[in-house]
Order: structure tokens, then C-alpha cells, then sequence
């Protein structure tokens, strides 16, 4: 990653996604954390923005919550993964050579892009599969 930090001006509800971000690299760098997460670190060391001012000291919730629900996104992934070869196994002996998946949230601009990401490099890596993502959602406004 490049010496350069990028300055950032954000307001609203755009503000508060660099608020997670904050708490997660924070944690991150206590000796004692409960979270490791080099790429949260690089990604706010990279950021010029006035996170303490903005949103205070730091909090062990943002871990807290944050470990929880990586447990729990682990897990769906996981298992979402697994059916996802069991399937494509299938297909695959069928002679099918197309499978269409679509994964939904309200907006399509956040959760089921990370989902999406993650399942498509999981299946591209462990499986061999020729992936191809498409965020329908992302850019409309």
C-alpha cells in the first residue's frame, strides 16, 4: 500500500461506516486485543480522517460485536459453501456448465457484495470454478 493517505469527507450515515472500521483497527492494535486484523490497521493508517474526533475514544463493543458476527458470518459461509459444492457437483455431473446464484439484502450495496466476494473467491480457489460476480445494485442510486 502506497505512503499516501487519502483525505476523507464524509457526513451522515456514510460517516458512521468508517465508525466499525475505527473500532475494529483499534482493537487491533492493543497488545491485548481481542481482535487481529492487519488489513482494518492499513486501512485506517491510510485514511486521513479525524477518527478520534469524530467518534470518540475507543471501545471494546465494536470487538465484542465484531467477533460475534464474524463467528456467526464464518459460519453461514461455511456452510453456504458447502452446499454450494454439493450443488455444483451435481451440475457438474449432469453436464450442466452454468449455475446462476443471486443473493439479496435490502439496498444490494453491502451485504451481498461482501457475500458475494467471498463465495466467489472461495469457490474460485478451493473449487477450481470459473466465477463470474455481478453486483446488479452497485452504482444506482
Amino acid at each position: 500500500m502506497s505512503d499516501e493517505r487519502v483525505t476523507v469527507k464524509l457526513t451522515g450515515v456514510p460517516e458512521t461506516l468508517l465508525w466499525p472500521l475505527y473500532g475494529r483497527a483499534s482493537e487491533a492494535n492493543r497488545h491485548d486485543g481481542l481482535l487481529r486484523d492487519s488489513r482494518a490497521l492499513r486501512l485506517m493508517e491510510s485514511i486521513d480522517y479525524p477518527f478520534v474526533e469524530r467518534f470518540g475514544r475507543p471501545s471494546q463493543v465494536f470487538a465484542l460485536r465484531a467477533r460475534c458476527f464474524d463467528k456467526v458470518v464464518k459460519e453461514f459461509l461455511d456452510r453456504y459453501h458447502e452446499l454450494l459444492r454439493l450443488i455444483g457437483a451435481g451440475y457438474r455431473r449432469e453436464g450442466k456448465r452454468y449455475l446462476t446464484l443471486a443473493i439479496g439484502c435490502t439496498g444490494g450495496k453491502h451485504r451481498s457484495v461482501a457475500l458475494s466476494e467471498e463465495l466467489a473467491a472461495r469457490l474460485a480457489s478451493e473449487d477450481g470454478m470459473a466465477v463470474k460476480v455481478v453486483h446488479r445494485d452497485l452504482g444506482r442510486e
